[in-house]
């Protein structure tokens, strides 16, 4: 399908992800862009009609799909938050969860567009690695939960109500303009020579860089014969806390403490992380481009001129 002349909604758009995506999406289709803060954009674009969207908000979230009609919707917008406390579980039951209720309920009242929806790795807790998208999920964080019943019910509405829906499971994405997460930290500390409390960084991580998570979002949106998949989106490689740790004080020219072991891991800690990416190469026609060095070198940039 091509998405000339097409109106894609995209949920989240000011975020990490969603901001990238929207540059790759300009100028390609009709792109409606809604952030959750009024004010929130991502720039001046004459191709981009920003909206202002609470995924939470039921009325709000049915009355914008009604006014844009999309022929397809990216749904990025969750609570990204990963903490093991029982005060995560209510927001996210409420955000996560809920925003992509109200999608499935907003979408099969209007045009029934084709849904490309993020999902997570966490998705897959602590079960056996590589993940494949057939082995079933396992809740290890109220994020992790929410993230898998917002699967179920994308699921069941594609095979109850006929709603095309595309499934993306992203490992850990990282990249130029991420403040937040594990890498973001890193390099904000190193830069500024404080040290960070780290974990001994003995468990490993597979890291994805952002352009290449938005380049297969990109490559979903073209495929609603793909309708009914779940997709992993990872580098299909390890890569240890500790020596990442390493690389980002290289990068930038930190020679000082670099925090490893001042805190404990969590509770469960995933001492392996690792995805399978074969369905996606196989059937999406995609596959990493950019390997973690290059992509560690491309963030220390841009942290360096921001």
């Amino acid at each position: 399908m091509s998405l000339r002349g097409k109106t894609v909604l995209v949920t989240g758009a000011a975020g990490f992800i969603g901001s990238r995506l929207v540059s790759a999406l300009s100028g390609t289709c009709r792109l409606v862009a809604c952030a959750r803060t009024a004010g929130q954009s991502g720039g001046e674009n004459a191709d981009v009609r920003w909206v202002h969207l609470d995924v939470t908000d039921e009325e709000m979230f049915g009355s914008v799909m009604l006014d844009s009609k999309p022929d397809v919707v990216v749904h990025l917008a969750a609570l990204p938050d990963a903490t093991r406390s029982a005060a995560a579980v209510a927001e996210q039951a409420r955000v996560t969860l809920g925003g992509t209720v109200n999608l499935v309920v907003a979408a099969a009242r209007s045009t029934r567009p084709l849904v490309v929806h993020l999902g997570s790795s966490e998705e897959y807790g602590d079960g056996p690695v590589p993940f494949r998208e057939e082995q079933p999920p396992v809740a290890i964080s109220a994020y992790s939960a929410a993230k898998i019943a917002a699967t179920q019910f994308l699921t069941a509405a594609f095979r109850s109500m006929d709603l095309p829906v595309i499934i993306v499971r992203p490992t850990v994405v990282y990249g130029p303009g991420q403040k937040t997460m594990l890498i973001g930290q890193l390099f904000q500390n190193y830069l500024q020579g404080r040290v960070p409390a780290l974990t001994a960084g003995e468990q490993t991580r597979d890291f994805v860089y952002v352009d290449d998570v938005v380049q297969a979002i990109v490559r979903c949106c073209h495929r609603p014969d793909l309708s009914g998949k779940i997709f992993n989106i990872c580098s299909g490689t390890e890569q240890k806390v500790a020596d990442l740790a390493r690389q980002v004080a290289r990068l930038c020219d930190y020679a000082g403490d670099l925090g490893l072991g001042r805190r404990p891991y969590r509770q469960p800690e995933l001492m392996r992380h690792l995805a399978s990416s074969e369905r996606a190469r196989l059937e999406l026609g995609w596959q990493p481009a950019v390997t973690l060095e290059d992509g560690l070198r491309r963030t220390a940039a841009w942290w360096r001129s921001s």
